[in-house]
């Protein structure tokens, strides 16, 4: 009987976010229906996630399903700035996708739109590594900062448009100011990062808007990519050669190498 039940309650879940990602509110509210009982039934739902820890809320969201969210927000009492394992939030869900409607419809239920996942990627930061552009400027109307700072090493919404080669979101980000020498934690900038994904678009963007060239050595990273129109393009645009070797005496002669090189002697001779 137990075993019985268990798959009864799995089968219901399995109905219940299938309703919710496929938009269909009439299974949703039927499922809602047999699921009631003495817990709110806000909590029973908030349990039930798939197997990449989503709730019905965010599938919901992920799919521009505004009337869903609406229902379980709403009607049902589901937390608008719920959280997955990864403190993603529904708001995050319908940015990355480009659902403007639902994340309007989010914002004016209160959603945060600065609220930061695991490592540290607002919604704005989600906007631009998607190439979101509508969402980039929704969001900058809203007051956000245009340069808000992730934990993580992506950095600047800026970097991270430039570390997925979407040369038109930083395009906008940059017509509304964002720093083009900013860093990451690791001193990657914006320049390097293009040039590390390889987005010659995205590095002509930045050298127009005046990105340091020699900072981190994009043209080292350019060399080593084997990306040779990206490599003549900072040539053209001044990139010194001489800075590159610099950086690369300095790390051999760093003192992290350092131990790392006696820890390697210390392992295999010792």
């Amino acid at each position: 009987m137990a075993s019985s039940s268990r798959a009864s309650d799995q089968s219901k879940a399995s109905k219940l976010l299938e309703a919710a990602s496929s938009g269909n509110l009439c299974v949703l509210k039927e499922v809602v229906v047999e699921l009631n009982g003495g817990k709110k039934i806000a909590d029973k739902i908030k349990e039930l996630k798939d197997a990449n820890g989503k709730s019905a809320l965010h599938l919901g969201a992920f799919h521009g399903r505004t009337e869903i969210c609406q229902y379980l927000i709403e009607d049902l009492g589901f937390p608008v700035d719920f959280l997955t394992a990864k403190d993603e939030t529904p708001l995050s869900q319908a940015v990355m996708q480009g659902h403007e409607a639902t994340t309007r419809y989010l914002i004016n239920q209160g959603a945060d739109p600065v609220a930061p996942n695991r490592e540290g990627s607002t919604p704005l930061h989600y906007a631009a590594k998607y190439g979101q552009d509508k969402m980039v400027k929704f969001f900058l109307s809203l007051g956000v900062p245009v340069d808000i700072t992730s934990n993580h090493a992506t950095g600047s919404p800026l970097i991270m448009a430039a570390m997925c080669g979407q040369a038109s979101t930083a395009e906008v980000l940059l017509q509304h100011h964002a720093d083009v020498n900013a860093t990451t934690s690791i001193d990657y900038t914006p320049l390097f990062m293009s040039v590390s994904a390889g987005s010659l678009e995205c590095t002509k963007l930045f050298i127009k808007a005046g990105a340091d060239l020699n900072l981190k050595c994009p043209l080292d990273m350019a060399i080593y990519k084997g990306s040779i129109e990206i490599v003549k393009c900072l040539q053209e645009a001044g990139a010194d050669p001489n800075v590159c070797i610099e950086e690369r005496i300095n790390t051999f002669f760093s003192p992290l190498f350092f131990r790392c090189s006696i820890a390697f002697v210390v392992f295999f001779y010792f």
